[in-house]
């Protein structure tokens, strides 16, 4: 009809636009989460990700946001897993209520076995949800911690290159979750030998410039992928890691996640794997006054 023809002229762009007006809302309450839980202010990051999760029931960020929040204010306790285990057992054909029980069961340590068929339920459910897949190999590269199995350690790369696929395939991908992916994929890589898959993921995540969630975080990830750099024979980025490392080292002390005296070896030995990379670089005088 000519009143249905002039609406959809009228308004038919309305969806799509009401789609981006959400999707942005979403964005900016968990860049405020998320800055948040990095200021140390786990009270009001809860606050921010439960009045996301209540705006947006079925966003899988906004309820790992309430998780990690509730975590650090030690409100993930049995009582809380328990709750999420009944949703789960009421919901079973619920791919979102059976992931947050089993995100729920990665908070307690040492990570139960049972957190692997439980996350698998939710992928079953839903395979194209690539947070699903990231805690999996979170859940796998722990396990592989643990016993030291190889067979884990290959099945955590595996699943975050599988999130990795699926988050590069979505419409809107935030740069936080692609930096966490990748340095979830790298350390996956690192810890079977795949250096040179390693050192590339370690290298595209110093080049995106998004800030790391912690100091202690960047500081491991640059000790690593300097690690990765080193073996993958590309000396210079090895140097660059290393040093980088260096310049983080007094900042774990202002921050207290290390004692002064602890990291006075460290920085030796950082110190040690920098000259080392310098002299595998060819550049000779500067590694002579490193080792000096």
């Amino acid at each position: 009809t000519v009143a249905v023809k002039l609406r959809d002229q009228l308004f038919g762009g309305a969806p799509a636009l009401y789609r981006q007006a959400r999707q942005k809302r979403a964005d900016e309450y968990l860049a405020k989460g998320d800055f948040e839980l990095q200021a140390g202010d786990s009270r009001l990051a809860l606050a921010t990700f439960s009045g996301l999760a209540k705006l947006e029931p079925r966003l899988v960020e906004a309820w790992r946001g309430v998780l990690e929040a509730q975590s650090r204010c030690g409100l993930l306790d049995d009582k809380q897993v328990a709750a999420f285990r009944r949703r789960a057992e009421s919901e079973p054909t619920d791919a979102l209520a059976q992931y947050i029980y089993g995100l729920a069961l990665t908070y307690g340590l040492p990570i139960p076995r049972a957190a692997v068929e439980q996350l698998n339920r939710a992928i079953l459910l839903d395979g194209a949800v690539p947070f699903f897949h990231q805690t999996l190999g979170f859940v796998y590269e722990h396990l592989g911690r643990v016993t030291g199995s190889q067979r884990d350690r290959a099945n955590a790369l595996e699943s975050y290159e599988r999130a990795m696929i699926l988050l590069n395939a979505g419409e809107s991908v935030r740069p936080i979750d692609y930096a966490r992916l990748l340095i979830n994929s790298a350390n996956a890589a690192l810890s079977v030998d795949s250096v040179r898959r390693a050192a590339d993921l370690y290298g595209r995540r110093m080049e995106l410039g998004v800030p790391f969630d912690s100091t202690a975080n960047e500081f491991i990830v640059h000790y690593l992928a300097g690690m990765a750099f080193s073996r993958a024979a590309h000396p210079n980025d090895a140097v660059k890691a290393f040093d980088r490392a260096v310049e983080i080292l007094p900042k774990l002390v202002t921050q207290e996640f290390m004692d002064k005296e602890e990291t006075v070896p460290m920085r030796l030995e950082l110190l040690d794997r920098s000259a080392l990379a310098l002299l595998n670089a060819g550049r000779f005088r500067e590694a002579a006054d490193a080792f000096a």
